[in-house]
């Protein structure tokens, strides 16, 4: 992991830490950084080209931030990192693999 990404001692216990990470904070409080630097992390070290993490967030404005500063790491997540707001996530994960797998209905005057 560069030396570029630095956390706080209350952040830097969640890097190791392989499980789930969920950071409530107010403004300001290093959220986007936390999570840059577990991403980073994981992508540098833990996940191959097989698997992938996902940083969810609130707003889009803070998924881009991510994928930025991974950029300005040096880090090229690719297909390997998903960083979207949780209904964007819900979307593209859930929503639109359900609908292709549906049957379609039948219309009213197909009987």
């Amino acid at each position: 992991m560069p030396d570029t990404v630095r956390c706080g001692l209350a952040q830097s216990g969640t890097l190791g830490d392989l499980g789930v990470l969920l950071r409530e904070a107010g403004p300001d409080s290093g959220k986007t950084r936390t999570r840059v630097a577990k991403a980073g992390y994981l992508l540098d070290t833990q996940i191959s080209g097989h698997r992938g993490a996902a940083a969810i967030t609130c707003t889009r404005h803070a998924a881009r931030e991510i994928t930025t500063r991974l950029a300005r790491l040096g880090i090229e997540p690719g297909r390997r990192l998903v960083s979207s707001t949780l209904h964007g996530w819900c979307l593209s994960a859930v929503l639109r693999p359900a609908r292709r797998r549906a049957s379609p209905r039948p219309g009213i005057g197909d009987q």
